[in-house]
């Protein structure tokens, strides 16, 4: 559980911000796109580096939940690789 960077949890808790601190702050995160947001949920593609030095696109869902004790849980979920376009 984190404490609400909005100050405090429920209504007021801007997940989308909340993101967006953390993939700055997250050590080799080359590149990030939200491509999906809404206030219970967001899907963000996310480029990171390898140990090889190369790099690697994922897709994440990051959801939030709200407590009765003025903490937010904010769960993230690794869905997978982002598909090439060319494969697709």
């Amino acid at each position: 559980m984190t404490p609400s960077p909005a100050g405090g949890n429920g209504n007021d808790f801007d997940l989308k911000r909340a993101v967006n601190e953390e993939l700055k702050a997250r050590d080799g995160v080359v590149d990030y796109e939200i491509t999906e947001s809404s206030p219970e949920h967001v899907l963000v593609e996310v480029t990171e580096k390898t140990n090889d030095g190369g790099s690697r696109e994922g897709l994440y869902r990051i959801q939030h939940e709200p407590r009765p004790d003025g903490t937010d849980n904010i769960h993230w979920e690794f869905l997978g690789p982002v598909a090439d376009e060319e494969s697709e």
